[in-house]
């Protein structure tokens, strides 16, 4: 949130921001950060931008969220980061993937199978000696995977003189016996992300897939993030 705040609106009101992540909500509608389960270190800010500020909002896991795999898949969020990137006349565009974060949906959504009960809550798998942390890196480098082949393809439909590819955190496996990515966590592994610089070429290789979905409700994407 220190990113799209009125000291930079100018710069806010050209981005288009299309986004898998439910918390956009609490930022840039209600106005209020951080997510209730964050330890006491992001406090609240009071020059945060709203959804009106940006060139363009799609807050894609309103329709986009599959309630068989607990998250928006990648190819929802790129068909519409493509969509954006092709129609709307922005300066810059922000698309907001949700993997790696758990569930981890890499395998069931291969296979079509339901997620097992370690993919959706590895965590406290971890925490019970259920999974083994080399199990859990295992299961989400193939979730990375999963959506960075998502990525390769919109790289393939838009055009961009400069793309950064990087991540708004990282990830705990039990490093000062914390997991996840409480709000606030001072350690190198939640703070320290990629930064990689390309480029984007519109080959015209994919066509978004347009469809009605109902929409759901904040609450439910975030619980099956594991926020609730």
């Amino acid at each position: 949130m220190k990113t799209f705040t009125t000291d930079h609106l100018s710069d806010v009101r050209e981005t288009a921001l299309v986004t898998a992540n439910g918390f956009d909500r609490n930022a840039f509608i209600k106005g209020r950060y951080a997510p209730s389960v964050s330890m006491p270190f992001g406090w609240l800010r009071d020059n945060v931008g709203t959804a009106a500020d940006f060139k363009e909002y799609v807050p894609a896991w309103r329709q986009g969220h599959d309630d068989e795999l607990g998250n928006v898949p990648p190819r929802y969020l790129t068909d519409h980061a493509i969509e954006t990137a092709r129609e709307v006349d922005a300066e810059r565009c922000l698309f907001h993937y949700a993997q790696p974060h758990t569930p981890y949906m890499s395998r069931a959504a291969h296979t079509g199978d339901q997620l097992t009960q370690v993919e959706t809550k590895p965590w406290s798998a971890l925490r019970r000696g259920n999974l083994s942390r080399a199990e859990a890196w295992d299961m989400y480098l193939k979730n990375l995977r999963y959506m960075l082949d998502d990525v390769e393809l919109l790289l393939e439909n838009l055009d961009a003189e400069r793309v950064i590819i990087s991540s708004d955190h990282g990830e705990v496996f039990g490093e000062g016996r914390i997991h996840g990515h409480p709000t606030g966590v001072p350690l190198p592994v939640v703070k320290k992300v990629p930064w990689a610089v390309t480029t984007a070429t519109d080959a015209e290789t994919h066509t978004p897939k347009s469809e009605d979905e109902d929409t759901i409700a904040v609450e439910n994407h975030l619980e099956a993030l594991g926020y609730r």
